[in-house]
This record gives C-alpha cells, sequence and structure tokens, in this order.
C-alpha cells in the first residue's frame, strides 16, 4: 500500500514540475538575456532532477 501511494506522489511532482516548467516558459520570454534569465534555467533544471529523483525512489521502494 506505501509503495503505491510513493508511486502516486512521485507522479504529482512530476504533473506540478511540467505545469511550472510550462509557467517558467511563459515568463521567460519577456525577460531579457541577464542574470535573472539565468537563475530561471538553473531553477527549471533542478524542477525537472528533484522531481526526476522522486520518481526514481519510488519505482526503486515499490519494488522492495
Amino acid at each position: 500500500m506505501i509503495p503505491r501511494i510513493l508511486l502516486l506522489l512521485a507522479i504529482a511532482a512530476e504533473l506540478l514540475a511540467a505545469a511550472e516548467l510550462q509557467r517558467h516558459k511563459r515568463e521567460y520570454r519577456k525577460i531579457p538575456e541577464d542574470r535573472t534569465r539565468r537563475l530561471i534555467r538553473l531553477n527549471r533544471i533542478s524542477l525537472v532532477a528533484g522531481a526526476a529523483i522522486i520518481t526514481m525512489l519510488a519505482v526503486i521502494i515499490s519494488r522492495n
């Protein structure tokens, strides 16, 4: 039961990260190329990486 909940949480994290990326894409075009734009790019990378790590952990835990 707990592994299924973890998988559902991982899927939710992936969906939230995808929605956040879409929001950042729209805002990203409005910002001129400077430090802020680079920080947003790093933020997008960390969102995707965090969601991927949560998903991998959930899959590993659900297999055991």
